[in-house]
């Protein structure tokens, strides 16, 4: 005879956490996403399906998908993988293929991995990159075939991958055997020492001929720019380039011609795709009033949805209404460019050349930044949603640089720029002037995204990000589609606080 005892509970409340665990010492900096949810699988004892129910984005009115692409971060619940696996924003982005809309031309559908690192239990994201021949770790080639059967795996989540994700699903022959056993996947200390000592080449810096053989073709001299200056403005500045900044918007940055540089760009931005969008990006920053940071939102103007990602992401705020108001602080993505990616000088070159360079790539990144923006504006679908993130994470194509010259006081220095891999950067693409269809069209994908009623458990327990603005705890009110829309828009334009869209 069995008898059945109640489980007493401190309180009337169910627990908010779900009945998960995790280990900090199975994650290395850089991890792929397959690694991440093989190892969450494998500890937790779940199947594929509980996998996808757990981690997939979805819509409640659709099914749970049964196919998902790995490299796509926006396929997955990403603040819900942050809370699950206690990972940063940028760790989880960093496990998917950036920029997203260029899958398909930078990164493998199929699993690449690198044998040593498998003995260490990990598997880099890096290895997936079209870019990426060998192992930036140990520096041997990366396998792409089973030993065994010579298939290849596909980089999916999907039942007949994650059945045994560490095995290949046509034969069963492991690609993944660490050294410490199948059950224990725990990262030593040493590959981490060594995952830090490599990862220092991924520092931004620029290559010289004189320094090695250059493994690309050199291109025509039409490509190359000159720079010819004069060392008498070092430890100068110009005098507005010494003028101070409105609410401190260069204090932060550091660095006053950065800035200017970025406000030419945020003008020439306008100028060019912003002219007949002004009241899109208005009324989409007046309703967008919580913090997307690591959300998901729907499609509305693709002007307007890739000019408020744009500007969220280079100057640092996680809430789109808050460009409306007078900044808190400077432009925090842009300080991290300068210290992330900013590209190193040679010794002999002068402080004018490094700087004009510096300012010439940071103009490019910005440019390559909002083209990645609309691209993805532009690909969207109706069930498809547009994933926000913020720096350091690669949402732009990254470049190299080549230069000679500059190796004698008053020499001229050349540099030619080109996309990392041979794949071309996104091209122009021509500015749409909407209608009032398309004004309509706007005002539908605005009122698709609503802001929560209450924060998320997982999103509640973040630190908050340096002057961001706290989410509203009431539901905002919809915009309005009925009736006049230009009347809308007219309200908007004429609304007593400020809109400087054009810097």
């Amino acid at each position: 005879m069995t008898r059945r005892f109640d489980i007493l509970l401190p309180d009337d409340e169910l627990p908010t956490h779900a009945p998960w665990c995790w280990r900090e010492d199975w994650y290395a900096p850089g991890e792929s996403s397959l690694a991440l949810l093989a190892k969450f699988q494998r500890l937790n004892a779940l199947s594929c399906a509980a996998l996808l129910d757990a981690f997939a984005y979805r819509d409640p009115r659709q099914h749970v998908p049964q196919n998902l692409d790995l490299r796509d971060a926006r396929r997955f619940d990403v603040p819900r993988m942050m809370s699950v696996l206690r990972l940063r924003l940028t760790d989880v982005a960093a496990a998917f293929i950036m920029p997203s809309h260029r899958l398909g031309r930078i990164a493998f559908a199929t699993l690449r991995w690198c044998p040593k690192c498998s003995l260490e239990g990990v598997h880099l994201s890096a290895f997936q990159y079209r870019t990426s021949e060998q192992c930036p770790i140990h520096r041997v080639r990366l396998s792409q075939h089973c030993e065994q059967c010579r298939a290849t795996i596909p980089y999916r989540l999907r039942p007949d991958v994650f059945r045994s994700p560490f095995n290949c699903p046509s034969c069963a022959h492991p690609w993944f055997l660490p050294t410490q056993g199948p059950d224990n996947l725990r990262v030593g200390r040493a590959y981490r020492g060594l995952l830090r000592e490599r990862s220092a080449h991924r520092l931004p810096t620029i290559r010289t001929e004189d320094q090695g053989p250059v493994h690309f073709r050199l291109p025509p001299a039409s490509a190359w720019t000159v720079f010819v200056g004069s060392d008498a403005i070092d430890g100068e500045a110009a005098p507005d380039e010494m003028a101070p900044e409105e609410g401190g918007s260069a204090a932060d940055c550091g660095d006053a011609p950065a800035y200017g540089c970025y406000k030419a760009v945020r003008r020439w931005i306008m100028r060019v795709y912003g002219r007949g969008h002004r009241a899109c990006i208005a009324t989409a920053a007046r309703h967008l009033t919580w913090s997307l940071t690591g959300s998901h939102t729907t499609s509305f103007c693709p002007i307007a949805q890739a000019y408020l990602r744009w500007r969220c992401k280079w100057e640092g705020f996680g809430t789109p209404s808050t460009l409306l108001q007078r900044p808190l602080h400077g432009p925090l993505g842009l300080a991290v460019w300068l210290s992330l990616h900013a590209p190193v000088g040679q010794r002999t070159w002068s402080h004018a050349a490094s700087r004009w360079i510096t300012l010439h790539l940071l103009g490019r990144a910005c440019v390559d930044s909002f083209r990645t923006f609309l691209a993805e504006a532009e690909q969207l679908q109706v069930n498809r949603r547009t994933l926000w993130l913020p720096f350091p994470v690669h949402d732009f194509p990254l470049r190299q640089v080549v230069a000679r010259g500059g190796t004698r006081p008053g020499e001229p220095i050349g540099f030619c720029v080109s996309p990392l891999g041979g794949a071309e950067a996104d091209g122009d693409m021509a500015p749409a002037f909407g209608g009032h269809g398309h004004r309509r069209a706007h005002f539908e994908g605005l009122r698709r995204n609503v802001a929560p009623i209450d924060s998320s458990p997982c999103l509640s327990r973040l630190p908050a990000r340096a002057g961001s603005v706290p989410a509203p705890q009431s539901r905002p009110q919809s915009l309005r589609v009925g009736g006049r829309l230009d009347e809308a828009f007219e309200l908007v334009l004429a609304a007593r606080s400020p809109v400087t869209w054009d810097g």
